[in-house]
Parts: structure tokens; C-alpha cells; sequence
């Protein structure tokens, strides 16, 4: 793992550990939480990259951790979701799923929510109290479910099984559903009111997060592999070896950039500038 300095790129530190993959890190207080293949979930200061603590799961920790206030959560692929010391990596509590679990979203009131498969056939969201990991509530679906943004009592949540549901954070009833015409492998994203999602069909949707009706809608050449980013009044999508800076409002694209790669994560939008790693082996820093 690299920390790579914002104005030009330099190198300020690296970390390699056993396995070649980590997921994507989170950064708080100083510290830096990934993941990795190798099982284990690693503490870094964010200075120099210096290991503070580890933690080993069960199976592989390829999600991205979330973290609140002085605790860390993160899933595995062995089917359980862990809430550890931010501090000392020490296990809070441990949930466990019948299937594989992903990434969990933001804590809201206390709640944390994650999806993941369920059993042999479908998907679930669960909703776990922060203080213990007991489930709250439990909303099936008919494919892998991707846990997304929560707002507004609400939390969106896309599927394997080509829909974007919108469900009640107070009880995980259906508000609304909205299909597309290939699985949703990846969470959505919310702002003003809209929620922003891509698929595997190429497509990049902008729905009303009151209905679900769908804004507008924008064909990219290729599946869009991440979720969306949005950034003063741009959405911006990864396609191929494309990412695309599409208008908010309409849709309409307002640039895109392309290079030998393709992009296997999310861009990430800081002080006017774009910043996003492709599979040609870099990392790229563009103007907003």
C-alpha cells in the first residue's frame, strides 16, 4: 500500500504485507485501516506507515473498514462482520451472516448497516446496533445486496438481482424499488435528493430518492466497475478505461479521460482534483 503525496505524486511511504491485495483503506485520526487477503486487518500511522496494530479475521478482509468515533467495522469473506478498538485493534463484538458480507455504510443513530449474500439464492441487509451487533432488522433480496448511503431515514441499497431498493432505516420496509437491465454490483451514492448508482448494463442512473423515478440516465462503452462520486454539481463514473465527469443536473458529460487500464475502484474528489488508480499500474491526479 502506497501513501503518495496529494501535489505531485512522490512517494512518502509503503507498506507490504504477505498477500498482494488489500481492500480499499479508510483514514482517521491519524491512522490508516485496511484490509487485506492475507486475513488480517492492519492499523497504520498515517505519517509513516508504521503497523500500530493487527487484527485477524476469519477468511479474507477485502471491504473497505468503516470507521466511527473509536471503533473500526469490517467484514470477511468468512461470513462475519467485526466492530474492533480503533485504538488497539481488541474484538468489540462479531456478527455473523449466512453468506459472504460487504462493505458496511456510515453508523446513523446508532445503527450499522451491511449487506452481503444470504444463503444459497439471495442477499440481505441487516441492520446491527453499534453497541452489541444485534441485528435490528433484516431485508432479503434475490441477489448479493450492496448496503449504500443512508439519508433522510432512508438506506439504498443495489443487488445482484438488477434492482436499487430504497428501505426504511426504522424497520427495512420497502419504499420503493427500481430495476435495470443488469446486476447493481455496487453501492450507490446520494446527494440532493438524488441517488446516483451505475450497473453492469453500462449505465449510469440518477433516480429521485423520494420514487425512485429515474432523472436521467448515461451509456458509458463499458460496465461502470465502482460507485459513483459526486463533487459540486459533477457525478463522476468509472467505465472501462474511462472515468467520466457527467453534469449533476442532466447527465450530460462534461469530459472524460482514458487511458491503457482499466478503473477498478472508486475516483476520490479533494480540492479540485480527481484522483484515481487504473490496472496499467498508476495512479492518476486530474483536474476537476
Amino acid at each position: 500500500m502506497y501513501a503518495l503525496s496529494a501535489s505531485d505524486g512522490t512517494e512518502r511511504w509503503i507498506y507490504q504485507q504477505a498477500e498482494r491485495e488489500t481492500s480499499p483503506p479508510a483514514v482517521a485520526n491519524g491512522t490508516v485501516y485496511v484490509g487485506s487477503r492475507d486475513t488480517n486487518v492492519y492499523a497504520l500511522s498515517a505519517a509513516d506507515g508504521s503497523e500500530r496494530w493487527t487484527f485477524q479475521v476469519r477468511g479474507q478482509a477485502r471491504t473497505s473498514p468503516e470507521v466511527d468515533e473509536d471503533t473500526v467495522y469490517i467484514s470477511s469473506t468468512g461470513s462475519r462482520m467485526y466492530a474492533l478498538g480503533a485504538s488497539d485493534g481488541s474484538e468489540r463484538w462479531t456478527f455473523q451472516n449466512k453468506g459472504e458480507l460487504f462493505s458496511p455504510t456510515a453508523v446513523v443513530d446508532n445503527t450499522i448497516y451491511v449487506g452481503g449474500v444470504f444463503g444459497l439464492d439471495g442477499g440481505a441487509v441487516h441492520a446491527l446496533s453499534v453497541a452489541d451487533g444485534a441485528a435490528r432488522w433484516t431485508y432479503e433480496t434475490g441477489g448479493a445486496a450492496y448496503a449504500g448511503a443512508v439519508a433522510d431515514d432512508t438506506v439504498y441499497v443495489a443487488s445482484s438481482d438488477d434492482n436499487i431498493y430504497a428501505l426504511s432505516t426504522t424497520d427495512g420496509s420497502e419504499q420503493w424499488a427500481f430495476e435495470t437491465r443488469d446486476a447493481v454490483l455496487l453501492s450507490p451514492t446520494v446527494g440532493d435528493n438524488t441517488v446516483y448508482i451505475g450497473s453492469t448494463d453500462g449505465n449510469a442512473h440518477a433516480l429521485s430518492a423520494d420514487d425512485g423515478s429515474q432523472q436521467w440516465v448515461f451509456e458509458t462503452a463499458n460496465r461502470v466497475t465502482s460507485s459513483p462520486v459526486v463533487s459540486d454539481g459533477t457525478v463522476y463514473v468509472s467505465s472501462g478505461d474511462r472515468v467520466h465527469a457527467l453534469s449533476a443536473a442532466d447527465g450530460s458529460e462534461r469530459w472524460s479521460y482514458r487511458d491503457e487500464g482499466a478503473r477498478l475502484s472508486s475516483p476520490a474528489v479533494v480540492d479540485g482534483t480527481v484522483y484515481v488508480g487504473s490496472s496499467d499500474n498508476n495512479v492518476y491526479a486530474l483536474a476537476e
